[in-house]
């Protein structure tokens, strides 16, 4: 499949046309822009729908046969709507009149509307084809026949279909339709339909084909319920993580997840499982439960973005992404996986009787040996505390990978020999790939900071990287800094 697409992507660069009724270019259905036309295309077209892309973006790639698919299926259906792409890193001027920061990244101008809007739903030509007929046209799809019924019940893992006998429930279940851009809302008034589907009054369904199939929303039918309840059933109530679920798993408006690791090939893996989607039928809507295949050789990432060994599993964890550049992690107080305990260590988190986890590596028995002291996340504060109060404690955190961390290593070594025997600094440095602090979160390695004497203050360093240099900064309470350009530190990396 991968090479299926690599092949259509190099077919669709090549394949160039332009079209006879107009100067723009068109490649395989998608007009190529340019500074130059893009003003005219706006002008030229009802509602253009722009793909801003860089050749050298791996998810622009993967995802170009789908945007050809996209573009091949509105016009088989005759929609007034023309899609289109720009090289944004060619494009200079359209990249910062438009504030592009991201590949690809996707806009809708809609000329009637005069309005720009951005797009952030699902990256399959389906999705784009459902989110620009929502936008140009009715947006919830009317269904009037029972044949058109149980295909979308076919066609669709999810969908939202409105029973409306009320004109206030069409008018409120369209609104919530229009603003959603990720999933299909269908309506129908038809009483044959409401016969075949058992339906009596007025009736939101979501049709899903996993967990019990189906789900029903009566009587208080309102914006907030409707957006409630696809907030209850989008997603299963215990979803695999995997690369093909990620974008629906972080999209979902709930940044709390519960996380169970198993190999789906052991045997007692069905019985943790089973305890698991049992606690998630008490959390839905708030928590999302997921499951993590460790069969996978790719996911053994994740155990070490919760400190977890292969060893400890099979386990659950719980992580809060409220602000996924800091995201909060947590272990339960007991290994058991019996559905009373994770319900208890899920409601000990959401009620705060569960304190966050910060990985640690176990203390080195020669961490205090040498003149550089070796600090863990487990003995880090107690150190600090300690020796703060009657010296500068100036810390290097690292990553083992990191090119710029492996120049100034040898220039920390030298820097913990000229201090070795003053009293009044300390000199450490800690692995920050392993080792997690609850106040503090590294950003960006090399990172260096100098912990006053004295005091709570901390000053980040940021000068040249020389024994002279870092010197001159303790040795002045931080106050002496030599700075030089190319002293970029390295951004962390995503463990995710």
């Amino acid at each position: 499949m991968f090479k299926f697409e690599i092949a259509l992507f190099l077919c669709a660069t090549v394949f160039v046309q332009r079209t006879s009724a107009s100067d723009f270019v068109l490649d395989q259905g998608v007009l190529v822009l340019s500074n130059n036309d893009f003003e005219l295309a706006r002008e030229r077209f009802d509602n253009l729908f722009v793909e801003f892309y860089s050749t050298w973006c791996g998810h622009c790639k993967s995802m170009a046969p789908e945007y050809i698919k996209a573009a091949q299926m509105l016009t088989d259906r005759g929609a007034n709507v023309q899609l289109a792409k720009v090289d944004a890193e060619l494009e200079d001027r359209l990249r910062k009149e438009y504030k592009i920061t991201n590949y690809p990244t996707f806009k809708f101008f809609v000329k009637g509307k005069n309005k720009i809007l951005d797009y952030s739903a699902g990256r399959h030509a389906d999705d784009i084809v459902n989110y620009i007929e929502k936008k140009i046209g009715q947006p919830a799809r009317e269904v009037n026949t029972i044949d058109e019924a149980k295909a979308l019940l076919d066609q669709e893992i999810f969908f939202l279909f409105a029973f409306a006998k009320s004109l206030e429930v069409r008018s409120v279940f369209e609104q919530v339709a229009f603003d959603n851009d990720k999933y299909l809302f269908a309506i129908t008034s038809d009483p044959v339909l409401f016969s075949e589907f058992h339906v009596n009054e007025d009736t939101i369904v979501a049709f899903k084909k996993y967990d019990e199939g189906k789900a029903e929303l009566t009587g208080d039918i309102t914006y907030e319920t409707i957006k409630k309840f696809i907030l209850d059933h989008h997603l299963p109530l215990v979803s695999e993580f995997s690369e093909e679920n990620a974008e629906k798993i972080f999209t979902t408006g709930i940044s709390k997840h519960a996380v169970l690791f198993i190999r789906k090939s052991d045997a007692h893996s069905k019985i943790h499982f089973d305890s698991f989607q049992e606690t998630a039928l008490a959390f839905r809507g708030k928590v999302v439960f997921l499951y993590v295949d460790l069969d996978d050789d790719d996911n053994h990432k994740v155990l070490e973005f919760f400190g977890l060994t292969l060893d400890e599993t099979p386990a659950v964890r719980f992580v809060d992404l409220t602000r996924p550049s800091d995201p909060i992690k947590y272990n339960p107080t007991s290994a058991d996986l019996g559905q009373s305990s994770i319900q208890a260590f899920v409601d000990g988190v959401l009620n705060g009787k569960i304190k966050p986890f910060f990985k640690s590596d176990p203390v080195p028995a020669d961490w205090n040996d040498k003149p550089v002291k070796v600090l863990v996340g487990k003995n880090f504060q107690e150190v600090l505390d300690q020796a703060v109060t009657s010296k500068n404690v100036i810390v290097l955190f690292y990553a083992p990978w990191c090119g710029h961390c492996k120049k100034l290593e040898p220039i920390w070594e030298e820097l913990g020999e000229r201090y070795a025997q003053n009293p009044k600094v300390l000199v450490a440095k800690m692995d920050s790939t392993t080792n997690e602090l609850e106040n503090m979160d590294i950003k960006n390695f090399p990172s260096v900071k100098l912990f006053i004497r004295g005091t709570k203050d901390v000053v980040d360093y940021s000068g040249e990287r020389s024994l002279m240099a870092i010197s001159a900064f303790v040795d002045s309470n931080g106050k002496v800094v030599v700075v030089v350009p190319n002293t970029a530190a390295e951004p962390v990396k995503d463990e995710l």
